[in-house]
């Protein structure tokens, strides 16, 4: 019953990727636990001296840089090119309603399927389609180190 359960745990996990939000804690123990065949996590920037860390998650649709402040251990910005568009909810976590209220009063108006949100402490953009593919990044300015 256990190694059915641990199948469907990675099933689902290989499907849907790994989920990753502003403002989580992405530590050692999160990077060893989430490394899949399906996906895989590297670190790709080992400065030493930086205040934060560059982590590649790479799938067979996706590609997700996320960027961790060294004091936190918090994700301060996550940028992606995707073959699909993205769910703002599971990216964005405690974030997506601050982005929903950002949204409907925009500072820049896009062309169709391209979003472009700052508030000040939040930043968001996409663009792309399902022929060119989806491009992001998201950031919130109060998480990043100082």
């Amino acid at each position: 019953m256990k190694k059915l359960l641990w199948l469907l745990i990675l099933i689902s996990i290989s499907q849907t990727g790994l989920a990753i939000a502003l403002g989580d804690t992405f530590d050692n123990k999160t990077f060893s636990e989430n490394n899949t065949p399906t996906q895989t996590i590297k670190l790709i920037n080992e400065d030493k001296n930086s205040k934060f860390l560059i982590y590649q998650i790479t799938s067979s649709n996706s590609k997700i840089n996320i960027s961790v402040n060294q004091n936190t251990n918090k994700i301060f910005a996550i940028a992606w090119n995707d073959k699909f568009a993205i769910n703002f909810k599971d990216r964005l976590g405690n974030y997506y309603s601050e982005f929903q209220k950002a949204r409907k009063n925009p500072k820049q108006h896009l062309p169709l399927r391209s979003i472009a949100i700052d508030d000040g402490n939040l930043s968001v953009s996409q663009f792309g389609s399902m022929i060119t593919g989806f491009h992001g990044s998201a950031r919130v300015n109060n998480l990043a180190p100082k």
